[in-house]
């Protein structure tokens, strides 16, 4: 399935603001406890990963004052950093 950019960019809108509200108010502790919250948080990195990195190189230069690549980067090796080498997602230590 290909997507327009317009489609790509409100997945990353929407998966940020997924991320602001499922987190706000939510302490470290509860987040730890609440395997769901945890698993969605995740997938939203990935998703926001995934679509930051097929925005049109064109695109990207006709908006120089988007940092794309740190964005993408960042996402990508949060989520990343999440995961362990068995892909179990580990939070805590």
């Amino acid at each position: 399935m290909s997507f327009e950019p317009r489609e790509y960019l409100r997945h990353i809108r929407d998966e940020a603001a997924y991320l602001e509200s499922a987190t706000a108010g939510v302490s470290r502790a509860a987040f730890l406890e609440d395997p769901t919250l945890q698993r969605a948080c995740v997938r939203s990195f990935e998703i926001i990963g995934e679509a930051t990195k097929k925005i049109p190189a064109e695109l990207r230069a006709a908006h120089p004052d988007v940092a794309w690549n740190a964005r993408h980067q960042t996402a990508r090796n949060r989520a990343l950093l999440l995961l362990n080498s068995e892909h179990h997602t580990q939070f805590d230590g």
